[in-house]
């Protein structure tokens, strides 16, 4: 056995070792072509510090006065870049201090006529280029806009050498997609997909996609729209294959997997053992097949309708989550302070961490990003699913029922709602999700916590789930966590600046205050306010007693099957925050899986009960101004419903499954 393991890493090795060397090969020869590009003044947005385009009176060409600052973010050609920009002062002469990027590079002395200034840059290793030309303003008497220099256009030559950013990006993509298939495919098909993609990915920049976007982004975006589809497609074979899972036989005596040590991390694994009786505790015959065919109808009936009038008619309304994410990543990496002017719902509320994951986003164009995001996300969402199926499901189990439990939620008003604003819930949901399937299968263990690290940066809220390992003394978990989150944190320290984490550290108190006042906010402190104005303590004092209560309840049953313990931390996460909107809504799928493929009829027509309830909301609450009450019933079906489920596993053999186990 080991041989074979030592064979198979030797095999991985060398195919990636032949994959990362072909690559560097083609990069070098793709970018040996020198490169030029003009750019005239009317084809620069007025975002990088310009007026409105006007005339030149004694020829055809046209320019336009900069501003204070001029700003010219241009694509990098490689190699020594020589930078020409024809310029003017309509004034008397005057001194322009040029900087590349934050580094003062030269000045020049801009005189009335208009002449070509000549820029020599060595090779840089950034792109795009960003280049700064400042002088101070003056305001004619006839004309109120405050003018700084004639602008008329720009022109760059370069080439030969690929930008060192491009090696790094070309390597990374390389690996990134050979793991991302490996998860699918053996070590040589995947070094060769990997390959062959990044090449071709070079070979259109050095083409001409240089002049679009920067290499780096669409690779880093490759690498995770690939990594999503196999790690959705792998999660979907696990299911397909396993003929337990999908119900395609039902013995009435079948393999209880009993805890064993595992080498990883001190975690219990599972041993096949000895073939008992399991009884099924989810009703007769007739309740397990007429449940998954009322369930679809009642997600075709009530769910839709009101899925795509939200996404039509409320989400236009809202501000676009997405914009505000990627406004922040520029601004931030302009060396701003994306926090101030600082108001929820409108400003950005995330941790610096977080800003590496919409950098790709952010430098590419708009009507990319955009689709990239949500197609991304609505993959993600997908998996988190599919994760959950797995986490969850049952060998007594039909497949309709697991199947019924992802189409539930993926025409989930919240889940469309995530989509169309371009939230992050769905990253999130993944992350959780893979925490709780590394819970379940050790091999799964590193991903999983690199999973919740990256929901706590994201979000912060899921950092209360780490209590189970704390409380579990899970100390490798713990470690893995907090390795994911340092890693990110040090990424965001590449590109943005540290005083970031000071001016985040200022809006802290105002975020965990929240708002109660909300039409749209479905916390517990919504409920008291909006009855009784002022008394939004009211819902903070219960939701801090739901979080003690979970807190003792986990402490006391530390020995138990930990995604139980997980499951029932999501749903106190999901409602006790101070700040609760409809997308956000999304998490309770966590819990809706216990219910629904573990629980009994009951619990799972309570569970299903509960989310429509949550979707009936929406128009109720828009159209008619009622208060929340109707969210309150919703959640404490769905708190009914998941300790049904704990309780009835805790007490039958089926429970095998999630046996109690401890150190």
């Amino acid at each position: 056995m080991q041989a074979e393991s030592f064979t198979s890493w030797r095999t991985t090795g060398v195919a990636l070792f032949v994959a990362l060397v072909l690559t560097t090969l083609w990069c070098g020869l793709v970018y040996r072509e020198p490169r030029a590009l003009h750019v005239p003044s009317e084809a620069l947005p007025e975002t990088m510090g310009l007026h409105s385009v006007e005339q030149f009176t004694d020829r055809e060409e046209r320019f336009r006065w900069t501003k204070s600052t001029l700003n010219l973010i241009l694509p990098n050609p490689g190699g020594q870049v020589h930078l020409r920009m024809q310029l003017s002062s309509g004034f008397p002469e005057r001194f322009v201090p040029v900087q590349l990027a934050t580094t003062p590079v030269t000045a020049f002395t801009v005189g009335p006529a208009l002449r070509t200034y000549h820029l020599l840059l060595g090779p840089e290793p950034r792109e795009p280029i960003a280049l700064g030309l400042s002088t101070p303003p003056f305001s004619p008497a006839s004309d109120p806009r405050e003018l700084g220099l004639v602008f008329a256009d720009v022109r760059l030559d370069g080439g030969t050498s690929p930008v060192l950013v491009i090696w790094l990006a070309a390597l990374a993509s390389t690996l990134g997609l050979f793991f991302a298939g490996r998860m699918l495919v053996n070590s040589l098909p995947a070094a060769l997909a990997a390959t062959l993609g990044t090449c071709a990915l070079l070979l259109w920049h050095a083409s001409g996609g240089w002049l679009i976007t920067p290499l780096a982004p669409v690779a880093t975006v490759t690498v995770m729209g690939v990594a999503l589809l196999s790690l959705t497609g792998l999660l979907g074979q696990m299911l397909f294959a396993d003929e337990r899972l999908l119900g395609q036989r039902k013995p009435r005596t079948s393999t209880i997997r009993q805890p064993a040590r595992s080498w990883h991390a001190g975690e219990p694994g599972y041993r096949f053992s000895e073939k008992v009786k399991r009884p099924t505790f989810s009703g007769d015959a007739a309740a397990q097949r007429v449940f998954p065919i009322v369930a679809g109808v009642l997600i075709v009936l009530v769910m839709l309708p009101i899925v795509i009038w939200t996404v039509t008619t409320v989400n236009p309304e809202f501000t676009s989550d997405l914009g505000i994410y990627l406004s922040a990543t520029r601004d931030a990496l302009a060396g701003g302070n994306p926090y101030e002017p600082f108001v929820i719902g409108v400003s950005y509320i995330y941790p610096p961490a977080s800003l590496p994951v919409f950098l790709p986003f952010a430098l590419l164009p708009p009507p990319t990003y955009d689709l990239l995001w949500r197609t991304l996300s609505l993959v993600a969402a997908l998996a988190a699913l599919l994760a959950l199926w797995r986490t969850f499901g049952q060998p007594e189990r039909a497949a309709w029922i697991g199947a019924s439990f992802v189409a539930l939620w993926a025409v989930s008003g919240s889940l469309w709602e995530t989509l169309s604003v371009g939230q992050v819930n769905a990253v999130v949901l993944l992350g959780i999700a893979l925490f709780l399937l590394g819970y379940r299968y050790p091999q799964w263990a590193w991903v999983g916590d690199l999973g919740l690290a990256l929901a706590i940066v994201l979000k912060l809220s899921p950092a209360l789930l780490l209590a189970v390992p704390l409380v579990r003394g899970d100390v490798g978990r713990l470690v893995r966590v907090a390795v994911g989150a340092v890693g990110l944190g040090l990424l965001a320290l590449i590109w943005f600046p540290a005083h970031l984490w000071v001016d985040f550290a200022t809006i802290a108190p105002m975020l965990l205050g929240g708002a109660d006042a909300n039409p749209y906010n479905y916390a517990l402190g919504a409920f008291a306010d909006r009855v009784f104005p002022g008394a939004g303590w009211v819902g903070r004092i219960v939701a801090i007693a739901l979080i003690g209560a979970w807190l003792v309840f986990i402490v006391m049953r530390r020995r138990a099957e930990p995604t139980l313990l997980l499951a029932l931390g999501v749903l106190v996460m999901t409602i006790a925050p101070g700040l609760v909107w409809y997308h956000h809504l999304i998490f309770l799928a966590v819990p809706t899986a216990l219910v629904i493929l573990n629980g009994t009829s009951r619990a799972g027509w309570l569970a299903l009960g509960s989310v429509g309830l949550l979707q009936l909301l929406r128009p109720l609450d828009v159209l008619l101004g009622l208060p929340p009450w109707i969210v309150l019933v919703a959640y404490l079906l769905l708190l009914w419903a998941v300790v049904e489920t704990m309780a009835e596993l805790a007490s039958s053999d089926v429970g095998a499954q999630f046996h109690t186990h401890g150190r």
